[in-house]
């Protein structure tokens, strides 16, 4: 056995309490944890708390030293341990919190208060699990309390628990792990410890033996049943793999799938640097910023020859050419060693963890390119002046980074058309310009007539913005 000394609050209802502190969309937000000491189910607790900043300096809460974090709608029975409940911090600066048990609620409507600080310091005897008979006969007390830890023991006032923890002696059980005195007490006589001990080496023998059948099972089953076992397992996961693919019954099918330009965007669907080019057997990749600027993302130029100029630098940069092979039952093709695979979004994705999507190309003339197509920019309303190519459908949302405008764009002509940009001007609800954006929601692809197909416009997140005029900007 061997001695520790301990120093306990006898007031508090709580133990093992931890509050660090993290920053989250850029709040700083408390997580803590903490075991219940009281004989009911706690259902709320407040704590009064002083809040320092990265340097160890106190941060003021509306010119006090302290403020109170409350934490509701929880249920934490007798001895259970809670873990991860978040409070938000009132001062954006804070980074380290200290806290004082201020009130508690239980579920029978009991509110209690805590009484303040009392310290008690006492001597525990703790089992040495260093000692192989001690060992023993404290996995065999485990078995009838998993947080044994020590020998009970009477003191002035007061009692120490099987698993070490001090409670008044007019407390009948444990506050931390519920365990009644007189159970604790009789648990550690010789002779209900030699009954447990004699019990637990019955059960470890009986585990020791299930288990040494079990071997001999697995030793038994036949190799072709291990076969048929590894092929559900990778048939399996072939399946999961696929379900994320979009595969094709031949080369020529893929191959006239993906032709066109492809450009690389961000997680949240913008356009970003980077583009791959695939034409018939070959891929062409370009990055950098001559490839941003023909994005979607880029602001629309008026101006016929800057986008022409800007076209043909990003022509430039793409110098990068490689063979294609085409895997199309697996829904992914190579080029140079590197793995592309088209998902079922639509979007393909390369082996460095990039997506790449359609018509995202880059700007377009504004000029007709051919006879039978009208030409130019369009703007100030929500379709082409002829009505043969629609914008309908808009919307407005955001998320917490971005305000977003979707729709939907419909070629109601003859003719097909290419490099279709739009404009989205976002406006306030007084009809405020506050933002704008630009995107392309055909390629190189073409609308068909009769085809429809969706674009998405988005600015950084601004609350103001609840409606978005969306304009063609340009096509072919």
């Amino acid at each position: 056995m061997k001695e520790q000394h301990i120093s306990v609050d006898i007031n508090s209802y709580l133990s093992e309490l931890t509050c660090p502190v993290t920053v989250k969309e850029g709040n700083p937000v408390s997580v803590l944890s903490f075991r219940n000491l009281h004989a009911g189910t706690m259902t709320a607790i407040q704590f009064t708390a002083k809040g320092y900043n990265s340097f160890g300096e106190l941060v003021p809460v509306n010119g006090e030293e302290q403020f109170l974090i409350t934490v509701q709608d929880i249920s934490v029975p007798q001895g259970k341990m809670v873990r991860n409940l978040q409070a938000p911090l009132p001062q954006g600066d804070i980074r380290k919190i200290e806290l004082t048990e201020h009130q508690y609620s239980f579920a029978d409507g009991t509110v209690a208060m805590y009484e303040g600080e009392k310290w008690v310091d006492y001597d525990v005897t703790l089992f040495d699990t260093q000692d192989a008979e001690e060992k023993e006969q404290l996995d065999a007390l485990k078995t009838i309390n998993a947080q044994a830890a020590a020998k009970p023991a009477e003191l002035d006032g007061a009692w120490v628990c099987l698993c070490g923890h001090y409670n008044p002696e007019e407390k009948e059980a444990c506050g931390r792990c519920a365990m009644t005195k007189e159970a604790a007490f009789e648990a550690v006589t010789e002779t209900a410890l030699n009954d447990l001990m004699e019990a637990n080496k019955v059960k470890k023998a009986q585990a020791a033996e299930a288990n040494k059948k079990q071997k001999k099972l697995l030793m038994l089953l036949s190799i072709p049943a291990a076969l048929v076992l590894a092929l559900i397992i990778t048939l399996v996961g072939n399946a999961a793999v696929l379900s994320g693919r979009k595969t094709f019954d031949s080369a020529a099918d893929m191959q006239k799938a993906v032709q066109g330009r492809w450009t690389a965007v961000t997680e949240n669907g913008k356009t970003a640097s980077g583009r791959i080019v695939i034409s018939e057997n070959k891929l062409e990749s370009t990055a950098g910023s001559a490839s941003a600027k023909a994005s979607g993302s880029a602001a629309p130029s008026s101006d016929d020859a800057g986008a022409k100029a800007t076209a043909k630098t990003t022509e430039n940069a793409a110098k990068d050419t490689k063979e294609i092979t085409w895997k199309p039952s697996r829904g992914v093709f190579k080029a140079d060693g590197k793995k592309y695979t088209v998902k079922k979004n639509g979007r393909i994705k390369d082996s460095s963890g990039n997506e790449y999507k359609k018509a995202v190309t880059s700007s377009g003339s504004g000029s007709s390119s051919s006879g039978s197509k009208s030409s130019s920019s369009k703007s100030g309303s929500s379709s082409s002046g002829s009505g043969i190519l629609k914008i309908s459908n808009t919307k407005v949302t955001s998320n917490s980074s971005y305000t977003i405008c979707t729709g939907t764009l419909t070629n109601n002509g003859k003719a097909t058309y290419k490099f279709v940009q739009v404009k989205g001007a976002f406006q306030n609800a007084s009809g405020k310009v506050v933002d704008t954006d630009s995107t392309y929601a055909v390629g190189a692809e073409g609308l068909a007539p009769g085809e429809s197909t969706t674009f998405q416009l988005s600015i950084k997140k601004n609350a103001s913005a609840t409606k978005c005029n969306v304009t063609i900007f340009s096509f072919k």
